[in-house]
């Protein structure tokens, strides 16, 4: 109901029930102002037409009524009878000129506040208080209606003798009053409401502060783990911790507590991490903070990625506390909280803030941080700093380098060996009732009995087994698998890839040799680049199976690598800095990782066929890189990009392959104890190699990293090709395989020329001087340092309009600055910024 209605009502309640049900109340406000304005102008002329003719009468006679009265005091028996009817007239005609003005006077002046009134409907007319005495000023605007309707439909007469005070005075005297209690009210009410609203804009504020906070923070993607491990851990595997007096401890009032847990690979520390965190969640929800380590993902295996998402995780749960981290944020400067002093200095302040109550740290994989120790360390000050119970769980491999780091801990905790096996055993009878022999009582227990005793309390043993039996044609297959499971899980991993192999085709086969001597990027790519160790994009895996599928692309390449790399890879959707990838390959634990790594020193006869060219990787991976540059669509698509907009997004694989073959060109030695085979392979290998640097087949790749570093002005390529120079001087290289030697001659000539370009044409080094550049021997006889320095030549106008020179360590704050500034910032597709990018091209 809103104001008009309730003063309607309001006035129908002080009406007689007989006047109630004949009373018509205007629709509106606007239509009770019109009627008042119409009755009184439609019988102005009726009403007033005596006191108009007497008019010019009245008005001289009012300025000598006085003396006039006085006249008649002196001499009533002459004047009184005359000037008495006289009088009477003059005093009544005065009285209606007043009231008519009183009247008109009034109507103006309702106008204005009306117009008022009718806006603080429309604006607080939510507000109770307000509408009810705006009613009740309508009710009074109503009775006013009424009261004008009647005066004016009286006899002129009976309108020039009636009463304005008796008809209005009471009416008027209510609108005043009422219109006043409007203003106060209305005014009470603008202070509640811009009271709220300043509210609520604080409120809003801080929502975008505490966002600005988080995104500054950038936590790791930890409740993904979390929820990952906790669905694989299988029903009652994890209850004996439950036994222990540590987790008493840890969930009493007791003080603070420090715990290890330790385990070999494939035990199962990760998921009964997983266990421990939902447990003490549903426990003490709002005390719990953890992270998963993993060396192999760019965001979760560095300090600085488990104090920031410590942080972030102890914010949310004490959203009071984001004030004082505020202070932080603003003093950084910086999009994302990239110092580890700051993000820990941070940490302990708050601590003390918010320990009044236990807290509960859990950190596994602990050994898989790049910088375990000083996470450790920081996680002690926070203990002492606490003002209540701070208990820690650190779980890690069992390795000796990593013992002196927990001498603080209370316990160290191991796997139960018996609890273990009976639980695996109890996963590989499930596992194994689902398999299609599980119909043979006889076998079924065979292969339970046989998967458990070789797991040796291993999950991870017990499951890839598993999923190798499920790949056996037939109870015969089954039965000679289960009789000869691996040792361990080297050994699982080398039996499994082998058995995998046998049904592959050449071409499969040489598919997955690509993928194997590329996955693990940290061998080859620079530390501080954009990729994780393990990671490779669609981009990259896409050049690889098309290289060695003979040019030719194939179909699905998600679901064939996922076949061929196992059960080694996984390849997944995935995002990389934030961006989403069509898909990915990488590690499926840290186990197969480090399996890699060793195949890469094995004798290359005791390992499967997909893995055999990881003894000669770099020179296999120069191989690849060469025909990227002079064959591929996806560089062919680059360049042109290049050439266009050096400035410009998508690169393709172009990175890795650049990485890879720098890689190549900065070898300095073979392998050690080659067989006659590896070293026939060097030798068929070295001969494109050396073809690819002694012609022009090399002239797209240079021409695409000069116009990277010289439209960034960076010294990366120079610094590269100096490296080489360096190590390729005339030293003794091993002569047993003569196409090495050749390759070592090809480079040295090549990284010469090379460097003589990019001193005279590209971005040197603060205060160099280009004239002390000399010209090699032979320069200007050779096709590839002539064709080199034409390009040098033709790009060397972006020297002078790039921003300050760069180095590989990383870029100065001015540079970065001038960068900003000027709009010069290169983001690359899927790339970190460009400073940090465009370095090692080979």
């Amino acid at each position: 109901m809103d104001a008009w209605e309730v003063g309607v009502q309001k006035h129908l309640a002080s009406l007689p029930p007989e006047e109630r049900k004949a009373f018509m109340a205007p629709a509106t406000v606007d239509d009770c102002m019109v009627k008042i304005h119409a009755v009184r102008h439609r019988h102005r002329q009726t009403y007033h037409k005596l006191v108009e003719k007497l008019r010019p009468v009245i008005e001289p006679l009012q300025h000598f009524q006085g003396a006039i009265d006085v006249t008649c005091q002196v001499s009533p028996s002459l004047l009184s009878p005359v000037w008495g009817p006289i009088r009477a007239v003059i005093t009544l005609a005065s009285d209606r000129l007043a009231t008519l003005q009183t009247l008109s006077l009034f109507l103006e002046r309702l106008v204005e506040p009306l117009k008022r009134f009718q806006t603080y409907e429309n604006v607080f007319g939510g507000n109770p208080t307000l509408r009810s005495a705006i009613g009740l000023l309508y009710c009074d605007l109503i009775d006013f209606c009424t009261r004008t309707v009647r005066f004016y439909g009286k006899s002129s007469v009976r309108t020039i003798f009636g009463s304005f005070d008796k008809e209005f005075r009471e009416v008027s005297d209510n609108i005043r009053h009422h219109w006043t209690e409007i203003d106060i009210a209305a005014n009470f009410v603008h202070i509640t409401q811009a009271s709220a609203i300043r509210k609520a804009e604080e409120e809003r504020r801080q929502i975008q502060v505490h966002g600005d906070i988080q995104r500054w923070l950038s936590p790791a993607t930890v409740s993904d783990d979390l929820a990952k491990y906790r669905n694989g851990c299988m029903e009652g595997s994890c209850d004996w911790f439950l036994d222990t007096d540590h987790y008493e401890i840890l969930t009493s009032h007791m003080s603070s507590h420090a715990i290890r847990i330790i385990g070999r690979p494939g035990q199962g520390k990760t998921t009964l991490s997983a266990w421990i965190i939902s447990r003490f969640l549903q426990k003490i929800p709002r005390r719990v903070l953890y992270f998963f380590c993993k060396a192999s993902d760019p965001e979760k295996r560095q300090g600085i990625h488990v104090m920031r998402t410590l942080l972030s995780q102890l914010l949310r749960l004490h959203e009071e506390c984001y004030p004082s981290i505020e202070k932080w944020y603003h003093n950084s400067g910086r999009p994302t909280a990239d110092s580890y002093s700051e993000v820990c200095d941070a940490l302990l302040d708050l601590i003390p803030k918010v320990s009044k109550r236990p807290i509960q740290v859990i950190i596994d994989a602990i050994d898989e941080c790049s910088e375990p120790q000083e996470v450790i360390t920081i996680l002690q000050k926070c203990q002492s700093l606490a003002s209540s119970q701070f208990h820690i769980i650190f779980t890690s491999r069992d390795y000796p380098n990593l013992q002196p780091m927990f001498g603080f801990v209370n316990a160290t905790v191991s796997f139960p060996i018996t609890f273990t096996e009976n639980a695996i055993s109890r996963y590989v009878a499930s596992r194994v009732s689902e398999l299609d022999f599980a119909v043979e009582k006889g076998l079924s227990d065979q292969v339970t009995r046989a998967v458990t005793k070789a797991s040796d309390g291993l999950w991870l043993y017990a499951r890839l087994a598993l999923d190798e039996l499920t790949q056996a044609t037939g109870p015969s297959e089954v039965m000679r698998l289960s009789q000869t499971l691996p040792i361990d899980l080297r050994s699982l991993y080398s039996s499994m890839l082998s058995s995998s192999e046998s049904r592959f085709s050449e071409v499969q086969i040489r598919i997955a040799q690509e993928i194997f001597i590329w996955i693990d990027g940290a061998d080859y790519m620079p530390w501080w680049h954009f990729h994780s160790d393990d990671i490779l994009e669609d981009s990259a895996l896409a050049v690889l199976v098309q290289f060695a599928n003979g040019g030719e692309e194939v179909f699905n390449p998600m679901r064939l690598i996922q076949k061929l790399c196992f059960p080694l890879l996984n390849v997944l959707y995935t995002t990389v800095n934030g961006e989403s990838c069509p898909f990915a390959a990488n590690f499926v634990h840290y186990s197969a990782e480090q399996y890699i790594q060793w195949t890469s020193d094995a004798d290359s006869r005791l390992l499967p066929r997909v893995l055999h060219r990881r003894k000669l990787r770099r020179l296999y991976r120069g191989l690849t890189a060469a025909w990227y540059f002079t064959e591929s669509e996806d560089f062919r698509i680059v360049l042109q990009k290049l050439r266009v907009d050096p400035y410009g997004n998508g690169v393709g694989a172009y990175f890795e392959m650049a990485y890879g073959m720098g890689d190549s060109w900065h070898m300095t030695s073979l392998p050690d104890d080659l067989s006659e085979d590896e070293k026939q392979e060097v030798a068929e290998v070295c001969g494109p190699l050396i073809s690819y640097i002694d012609t022009t087949q090399c002239i797209g790749w240079a021409e695409a990293a000069i116009l990277i570093n010289y439209a960034g002005g960076f010294t990366n390529l120079l610094e590269n090709v100096q490296k080489a120079v360096e190590i390729l001087a005339d030293k003794d290289f091993d002569n047993t395989v003569p196409a090495w030697q050749e390759y070592v001659k090809a480079r040295r000539i090549f990284f010469t020329d090379f460097s003589y370009v990019l001193k005279i044409t590209g971005p040197g080094y603060n205060a160099w001087d280009r004239s002390l550049a000399v010209m090699p021997d032979g320069f200007e006889e050779r096709e590839v340092a002539t064709a080199i320095l034409a390009l040098g030549r033709r790009y060397q106008h972006y020297v002078d309009e790039a921003p300050k020179l760069t180095g590989l360590s990383g870029v100065s704050v001015d540079a970065q600055d001038v960068t900003s500034k000027n709009g010069v910032a290169r983001e690359w597709q899927r790339r970190r910024p460009s400073q940090e990018r465009f370095g090692n091209d080979g």
